[in-house]
C-alpha cells in the first residue's frame, strides 16, 4: 500500500510533499508570507539533497513560557507566537543534524529573505528561521 502523502500548496499553486500531518499543520499554522518562505526553504533543502522536517510553526503562549522557563528560549515572546517563525530540523537526525545540514538551513533562509537563528551571536538557534517584514537579509 502506498505511503500517505501530505501535500502543502504554496500561494501560487506549487506543491511539496511533507512527511506527516504534524508537519503540514505546522506549515499551515504560519501567516501567509512566512508560510511561503518556509515552503521555499524546505524545497531548497530537499533540492540540495537534505531531508528536512518542519518541526514547529506557530507556538502557543503557554508553550513559549515553558520553553523560556526551561532556558530553551531567551525571549518571553517569540515570533513563533505571531505565526512568523518556524523551526526546521533533519527528519531522521532531529537536532543532531550535521553542521552541513545547519549551514544549508541558514543558506536557504537567506535565499528566501528570512532571518536565520543560527547566525545569532548570543544564543544561536540553527533550527530557527523567522520572517521580519521589511528586514533586508544579505
Amino acid at each position: 500500500m502506498p505511503e500517505k502523502m501530505f501535500i502543502a500548496e504554496r500561494s501560487d499553486g506549487a506543491v511539496i510533499n511533507l512527511h506527516n500531518s504534524a508537519e503540514l499543520a505546522a506549515l499551515n499554522s504560519l501567516n501567509p508570507i512566512p508560510r511561503d518562505r518556509a515552503w521555499m526553504q524546505l524545497y531548497l533543502l530537499r533540492d540540495w539533497g537534505m531531508n528536512p522536517r518542519l518541526n514547529e510553526g506557530r507556538r502557543s503562549p503557554e508553550r513559549q513560557a515553558k520553553l523560556f522557563a526551561e532556558g530553551k528560549s531567551q525571549v518571553k515572546h517569540s515570533r513563533h507566537e505571531d505565526g512568523d517563525a518556524w523551526d526546521i530540523c533533519d527528519h531522521e537526525l532531529g537536532w543532531n543534524a550535521s553542521k552541513e545540514f545547519w549551514r544549508a538551513v541558514g543558506r536557504a533562509a537567506r535565499i528566501v529573505g528570512a532571518v536565520w537563528g543560527g547566525s545569532w551571536k548570543s544564543f544561536p538557534d540553527p533550527a530557527h528561521t523567522e520572517w521580519q517584514q521589511g528586514k533586508i537579509v544579505g
